[in-house]
């Protein structure tokens, strides 16, 4: 008998909200905000660099279910991320599926770094 976890079952680790924004091909944009399990990764380094940089990469998880777009997130989208007393803005490096379909994606945030807008 297969045994089949039900989506709820992982619902309390998806509660951060982050709102994504970000200009789609044929004008279309997406103002979206999704419940993930974001996680800080290790920092960037570059092996070339004179010093460490300042750089912060997250990894975002969520289920298909809750991304309410037609299209999938992008590279290059911005995500706003809220940590008391501040706010990070963070851009897509990569977007993945997970074997069941979910969503698994690097965003970096870095100093001074936010959108033109």
């Amino acid at each position: 008998m297969p045994f089949e976890v039900p989506e709820s079952a992982f619902a309390p680790f998806y509660d951060t909200p982050v709102a994504f924004h970000g200009a789609r091909a044929g004008a279309c944009h997406v103002n979206l905000t999704v419940d993930v399990m974001i996680t800080e990764d290790v920092p960037e380094l570059a092996s070339d660099a004179i010093a460490p940089t300042a750089a912060r990469v997250f990894d975002i998880l969520f289920p298909a279910s809750s991304w309410r777009d037609n299209t999938p997130p992008q590279i290059g989208e911005w995500v706003r991320y809220g940590i008391p007393g501040e706010t990070l803005w963070l851009k897509v490096d990569t977007v993945k599926r997970m074997p069941d379909g979910d969503f698994s994606l690097t965003a970096t945030w870095k100093p001074g770094r936010k959108p033109s807008w």
